[in-house]
């Protein structure tokens, strides 16, 4: 199944369309696993089209009550990598990484995608996109 996201943005094979995915990627709460830590009693979360988009979405919200640790911030890298592999799947990337910069009560996510001739940038090209992830604690 093929993502879309002409209706909601520009095309995803334009740089504002490829920002709005990664944003939609790691933003969407996609459903806890079942080693996934979460408080007691809270629901596994989901989106409300997690049964019709299964690939978008991101599990990051069950270190929402985490502290700014080494280990969570390993947790982060590989949860937003998890949440963006849809875009190698469906042959936008060729390869992403997740460099995570801390800033104390905050970290900051440099996501490098490297693209393939799906797009209208040139295969081979990378495009880097910065979005902020906020500890609670």
């Amino acid at each position: 199944m093929s993502f879309n996201l002409t209706a909601l943005s520009s095309p995803i094979n334009s740089a504002d369309g490829l920002n709005h995915a990664v944003l939609q990627s790691l933003l969407n709460f996609a459903t806890a696993k079942s080693n996934d830590t979460i408080d007691g009693g809270h629901h596994r979360q989901g989106w409300w089209a997690s049964d019709k988009v299964k690939s978008i979405g991101s599990r990051e919200w069950t270190l929402s009550r985490a502290k700014n640790t080494s280990e969570t911030r390993i947790k982060l890298k590989r949860l937003s990598e998890h949440a963006l592999q849809w875009l190698i799947k469906e042959g936008y990337a060729t390869a992403v990484s997740v460099e995570i910069i801390d800033h104390q009560s905050w970290v900051e996510r440099l996501i490098t995608i490297s693209l393939s001739n799906k797009t209208i940038f040139n295969a081979g090209q990378s495009i880097t996109i910065a979005v902020p992830y906020n500890f609670t604690n």
